[in-house]
């Protein structure tokens, strides 16, 4: 019979004492003092970290020394190889963030950050980091926290920050990796490749063209005439696109509302349209426009610039509000002028023929409608008849040939009347013509003629003689 005295590893030393810092775990303990009996066996196992390069062969042997009932040693061994097989190395751990990941048209610069960590067991070799940019590789070693070649430990990791700028238009994308290179200390491949980061290209609504309308001057007296109209059309220098102009159009709107509009894009300083203006880029248009009408009417005209952006976004602009006025031109009263035939007559009196003219001058910018014409008599007693007298005027040149009548400037008519006035000698009658008249403006432009007096004279006392003779007839006496 045999008493197992000691086990021994001939690297790792006892391996049945538990508290050899050698030895993960053990169950050899166990077997010191166990007999065995001849033709018995027994056996335990302990655990212990082998370590080496890829190729090293790792030999040990373990001794069990026994006792036999004389006290006498029996010492066995035996050997046991470990092979260290090649591991490949786990790929670096390449996380990538940017910001900001969405610019503005037309781009802009973009901050890149990168974090690099190793979970494998063993080093690493690194030798660089790169940055693709869709297709376009750029070596960006140099904004790394590291040198390289760099030796990057298990559960080391370093840092690199870089910026990038982006141009473009509204929709393009910019996409991003990052790829470290690396390797173990046997050439395996430990590289490691980013998440990829995509930057966004985002449209930028342009503001509308800005249109600003002058007139020269802002009013005229009626009837009206020629205004001088300026417009400036331009792409607001904080826009980022170039707008596209394709007409400009002057809208006018009339006295009684009516709305027009006009092209007038050939008033313009630009050899043709469609015209390109970049941000802050202008022309000019100027054209003339004749405004005819009565005083107080009010024209008003805006201009409309129709454009597109870049991105096919309306950026059409409309002006400011231009109002021009006409002023009244006040009338003279209508000129009315009187005459009679005759002046006078030899008592008991007699009839009168009068003739009258009602014109509405010329100098007037307004016609003068004419609604009627009387006759105003004022007797030697101080008796005032008025009389509508007109029947009595001749309007065969207008059309109708009836009042009201309108007189346009430098137009007029006649009136013939008779009257009879009778009394006794020095009696006086006087006689004025009132034509009521409104002109275009509804202003009053009656006019009151000459007053004509007609007088009854004294008539001298006239004999009568009346001759006869008797006889009438005598004879010859030879």
């Amino acid at each position: 019979d045999l008493t197992v005295e000691s086990i021994t590893d001939s690297i790792f030393g006892d391996v049945a004492d538990p508290g050899n810092p050698e030895v993960l775990s053990t169950t050899c303990d166990t077997t010191i003092g166990e007999l065995l009996t001849p033709g018995s066996t027994t056996s335990c196992s302990f655990v212990a970290e082998v370590s080496g390069n890829a190729g090293d062969l790792h030999t040990d042997t373990v001794t069990v020394v026994g006792l036999d009932p004389s006290g006498a040693e029996v010492v066995g061994s035996d050997d046991a190889m470990v092979d260290i097989l090649d591991a490949l190395p786990v790929p670096l751990d390449v996380v990538k963030s940017g910001a900001p990941l969405v610019l503005p048209e037309p781009g802009g610069t973009t901050s890149y950050d990168v974090v690099v960590s190793h979970s494998g067991d063993e080093a690493v070799i690194v030798t660089g980091v790169s940055d693709d940019l869709d297709g376009v590789v750029s070596d960006v070693s140099a904004t790394c926290s590291v040198s390289f070649p760099y030796v990057l430990v298990a559960g080391g990791s370093f840092t690199c920050s870089f910026t990038s700028d982006h141009t473009g238009v509204p929709g393009d994308t910019f996409t991003d990796v990052v790829t470290v290179t690396a390797a173990d200390d046997e050439g395996n491949d430990a590289s490691g490749v980013s998440n990829e980061v995509t930057v966004t290209i985002e449209d930028v609504p342009s503001l509308p063209l800005e249109v600003v309308k002058s007139v020269d001057p802002g009013s005229l007296p009626e009837p009206g005439g020629e205004f001088t109209y300026t417009v400036v059309v331009s792409n607001p220098g904080s826009n980022v696109d170039s707008i596209v102009v394709d007409s400009v159009d002057d809208v006018r709107t009339a006295p009684g509302g009516a709305v027009e509009a006009f092209d007038v894009s050939g008033s313009c300083d630009v050899a043709g349209f469609p015209v390109t203006l970049g941000p802050g880029e202008l022309f000019e248009c100027s054209f003339v426009v004749e405004h005819l009408g009565d005083g107080g009417d009010t024209f008003i005209d805006v201009v409309v610039a129709s454009g597109t952006d870049d991105d096919g976004g309306d950026a059409s602009g409309v002006s400011n509000e231009v109002s021009v006025s006409l002023t009244d031109v006040p009338s003279l009263p209508l000129d009315v002028f009187k005459l009679a035939e005759p002046d006078d007559l030899f008592e008991p009196g007699g009839g009168f023929a009068y003739g009258a003219s009602v014109a509405n001058p010329a100098s007037n910018v307004d016609a003068i409608t004419v609604s009627s014409v009387f006759d105003t008599r004022v007797d030697s007693d101080g008796t005032v008849a008025v009389v509508d007298i007109s029947s009595s005027c001749n309007l065969s040149a207008f059309s109708p040939p009836a009042f009201p009548v309108t007189l346009q400037p430098g137009a007029s008519f006649l009136c013939f009347f008779d009257d009879d006035h009778s009394g006794v000698p020095g009696d006086t009658f006087s006689d004025t013509v009132t034509a009521p008249g409104v002109d275009d403006d509804g202003d009053a432009a009656t006019g009151v003629s000459n007053e004509v007096t007609v007088s009854i004279k004294d008539a001298l006392p006239t004999l009568q003689v009346a001759k006869v003779a008797d006889p009438d007839e005598i004879m010859d006496i030879g």
